[in-house]
């Protein structure tokens, strides 16, 4: 009988815990197939981030950055930082070690002959926090989902 409560116990836990990785493997990343080439695809998201009225404190060309160190890519993969000055002062007014998650950024990447966009889904990962930071990651999930919605 202890047995097999144990077993049961420890079978749930186990399978939460798959539901869990699961989950968070398949819903953190939300990636976003462009219609446009490479090149254009970051000329259009620095271009939708500005009108938008959001920064952008950087850039990195990432193949360059690993030749530079002797490893190749097997695809071109370009990241734009992106941040809204007035939402970073909420979050890291409450919450200072959010720095680790800032700025926000998009991955431009080739796969499979296709140019996709990648970014966290910041709105969801704000569900988990809770208040202001809840409140403003849920904006700022929208707001990156409005900039590429239209790639």
């Amino acid at each position: 009988m202890i047995l097999a409560a144990a077993v049961g116990f420890f079978g749930g836990v186990a399978f939460m815990v798959l539901v869990m990785v699961w989950f968070f493997r398949n819903q953190m990343v939300q990636t976003f197939e462009s219609k446009y080439d490479f090149e254009e695809t970051i000329k259009r998201a620095e271009a939708a981030i500005k009108k938008s009225q959001w920064g952008i404190p950087g850039q990195h060309d990432v193949n360059a950055m690993t030749a530079k160190n002797g490893f190749n890519l097997n695809s071109r993969v370009h990241i734009i930082e992106l941040c809204k000055p007035e939402y970073a002062k909420y979050v890291l007014d409450e919450q200072p070690h959010f720095a680790a998650m800032m700025p926000c950024s998009l991955g431009i990447y080739e796969e499979d002959g296709k140019v996709k966009i990648s970014k966290l889904n910041t709105g969801m990962m704000g569900k988990f926090l809770g208040g202001t930071v809840k409140t403003i990651m849920g904006k700022i999930g929208r707001e990156e989902h409005a900039i590429v919605k239209d790639m």
